[in-house]
């Protein structure tokens, strides 16, 4: 599988953007009619600081580490911390599908749980940003195409009016760091996928 890191820019308004992404382009001679591919869902990256996510998850809780900074690389490594993820990761790599399905919930943040929200065992960071900017780290050493949908988890709306410390609306943000909450695409002329956003509603539901 050859992937290649894509890079676009463009002038709006008379201002530069540019936006790179890695692992973005994929370079086949033809589609398979047999073709595989992997669904991986309900991730859930949080770290030891997420007291909260303990509780719902208690058999995952040893496969799960402190966040790091560097990469512990191989098949007995932790990733960044995520080790079951880094696991999981690593095993795909050796099954060399044609591409990876995620299909949402790839942090744990909760809405409600208020306490959770803003700038304490996340440093500057709210709960959303640290867990997702983890999940985007583990999940970058994928070295197959990935094609990415939002799920509940990931699409909850601060709203401070509520208690929360930060305004900071989720479906916002994913179209910043991920891309389109809808999109499709196809794998050869007879196979088209849809990727719906299911959390769709009012801002003040979410």
């Amino acid at each position: 599988c050859d992937l290649y890191d894509l890079t676009i820019g463009c002038v709006i308004e008379g201002k530069n953007y540019e936006d790179s992404q890695p692992n973005a382009v994929d370079v086949i001679e033809e589609f398979k009619t047999n073709f595989n591919f992997i669904q991986m869902s309900d991730i859930h990256v949080y770290g030891p600081d997420n007291t909260d996510a303990s509780i719902f998850y208690k058999h995952s809780r040893t496969e799960r580490g402190q966040r790091q900074h560097s990469y512990d690389g191989g098949p007995t490594g932790a990733g960044y911390g995520a080790r079951y993820l880094h696991k999981e990761i690593m095993e795909i790599n050796r099954m060399n599908p044609d591409f990876v399905l995620l299909t949402g919930d790839y942090d744990f943040g909760q809405r409600y749980f208020y306490k959770d929200i803003g700038y304490g065992g996340w440093g500057t960071k709210t709960q959303y940003e640290f867990e997702q900017e983890w999940f985007y780290e583990e999940i970058s050493k994928l070295e197959v195409p990935a094609f990415i949908v939002i799920g509940n988890h990931d699409g909850y709306n601060y709203i401070t009016e509520q208690g929360a410390a930060v305004d900071q609306d989720w479906l916002v943000n994913w179209v910043k760091l991920y891309g389109p909450l809808c999109f499709e695409f196809e794998y050869g002329p007879e196979n088209k996928f849809y990727a719906v956003n299911t959390m769709d509603w009012a801002s003040d539901q979410r």
